[in-house]
């Protein structure tokens, strides 16, 4: 099997986080297989292709659940895909909604809660 390649989504609404994420993958030598995309999900979503294999939510918790039910919806993620979701402890009860949509969702095969930080899940796409 030749290299890993995959293509990883992540939103920014802001420049100088894509400017931030650009140069920490340059400096992980990942550039050439990583993709960032600027603007809403809902607009983007529709455009992308099939076969994103790894998907990082970095975005608030009230819209998360939606956001992710879209691009499932939409096919545009690999079965096998990673799914990772930065935060929710500031958010007790909407993280928790949002833990039991990815425990009764067909379309995530497995799921894990980490306690660190500010909390992070990693769903696999099933």
């Amino acid at each position: 099997r030749g290299p890993v390649s995959y293509t990883h989504l992540d939103v920014y609404k802001r420049q100088a986080r894509v400017n931030l994420a650009q140069r920490a993958l340059r400096a992980a030598e990942l550039s050439k297989r990583v993709e960032l995309r600027i603007g809403e999900v809902e607009r983007l979503a529709p455009k992308l292709g099939r076969g994103i294999d790894l998907l990082l939510m970095d975005e608030g918790l009230e819209d998360r659940a939606e956001r992710l039910d879209l691009l499932l919806s939409l096919g545009v993620l690999a079965q096998g895909a990673l799914v990772v979701a930065h935060g929710g402890r500031q958010d007790p009860g909407r993280d928790a909604a949002f833990q039991a949509r990815l425990q009764l969702d067909t379309r995530i095969a497995a799921r894990l809660r980490l306690n660190m930080g500010s909390g992070v899940t990693v769903g696999v796409v099933a």
